[in-house]
């Protein structure tokens, strides 16, 4: 199901009173701002398993996981 689609404002319109915009709250355990310069995509399939201990990882140091997975890589093969 669809949210319904929240009316647009021009900069030139008043907010109807009451009707004032809520700042988005951020979701839990989202990531972070990520220390890497990105160029490339790469699409990585993972076990279910790896990826919710990944993402619980993840949540608990507050990192993102595209930051943990390239940190492990870089440790792991000397680059």
């Amino acid at each position: 199901m669809t949210e319904p689609r929240k009316p647009e404002f021009k900069d030139d319109q008043h907010l109807p009173e009451g009707d004032m915009p809520q700042a988005e709250a951020r979701r839990p355990g989202r990531p972070r701002e990520i220390q890497y310069t990105l160029d490339k995509k790469f699409t990585l399939l993972l076990p279910k398993d790896v990826h919710k201990a990944l993402k619980v990882k993840s949540a608990e140091l507050e990192l993102p996981m595209t930051s943990m997975i390239i940190d492990a890589i870089k440790k792991t093969y000397g680059i």
